[in-house]
């Protein structure tokens, strides 16, 4: 004997659909909240990553460029007078794959000659901050070499390169640039940080990297907050004593 189809209940509404919703837009809301510049971690992680990686390239760069030419190129380029020229950031363009860029330079006037101060607006993605990208538009860059203007004690120093067999101290554990997203420059002017201005200049925590990325000789990228500010002093000069000189 057939037995008769079920018979089908009349839809139900769900009585708490309206509450779902709200709490599935709030979460929403939070998460897009916490994405926000300043306001979570997720965004500012990412950044310190895109960060790392842009000083990693330019550390590659720079590396190349000793490769290339036996030597890093000098913090600046100084004309026969010793005035500066034009910053290491643009001697080390083609090694960023930017040599269309670099070959519009007159390499023989300043920054801001009539040639050369219209290619301050052609900044390479790699000199970009990621927590200001609208900087780029400006040509304002977060890394800056840290350069000993007076005895040349740092790794980059004015108007001379220097090779690598130079660092007594080690490449390791001695710093040679940083990413301080709270100071910008424009990128093809001589135009970094003094070491004692580095060491002296206001909290790091107050940018958005809550402190500053340090890069060293070696290529490695490390992360200083403000209570790590002391652990630079020993990094910044290329032969403070860190490591005992062989021989005699």
């Amino acid at each position: 004997m057939n037995q008769p189809p079920p018979t089908r209940q009349p839809h139900q509404p769900i009585k708490d659909m309206p509450i779902m919703l709200g709490v599935a837009f709030f979460a929403f809301c939070g998460l897009v909240y916490a994405m926000l510049p300043g306001t979570g971690q997720p965004r500012s992680a990412s950044y310190r990553v895109q960060s790392i990686n842009n000083l990693k390239q330019i550390a590659l760069a720079l590396h190349n460029y000793h490769d290339t030419y036996g030597e890093l190129p000098p913090a600046y380029v100084t004309d026969q007078q010793g005035r500066p020229l034009y910053s290491w950031r643009v001697l080390i363009l083609p090694m960023l794959e930017h040599q269309a860029l670099y070959d519009q330079f007159d390499l023989d006037a300043p920054w801001d000659s009539p040639t050369n101060l219209p290619l301050v607006l052609q900044m390479p993605e790699v000199y970009t901050s990621p927590f200001f990208r609208q900087t780029q538009l400006e040509g304002k860059t977060p890394y800056l070499g840290i350069v000993d203007a007076v005895d040349g004690g740092t790794i980059l120093r004015p108007g001379k390169g220097r090779t690598l067999q130079e660092v007594p101290d080690g490449l390791g554990n001695t710093a040679m640039a940083i990413d301080d997203p709270g100071r910008m420059v424009i990128w093809t002017k001589p135009d970094d940080i003094d070491p004692l201005e580095l060491l002296t200049m206001a909290p790091w925590d107050q940018n958005d990297l809550h402190g500053i990325q340090v890069l060293r000789g070696d290529g490695s990228v490390h992360h200083l907050s403000e209570q790590e500010r002391s652990q630079l002093v020993d990094l910044i000069f290329c032969d403070d004593g860190r490591i005992p000189k062989k021989g005699p």
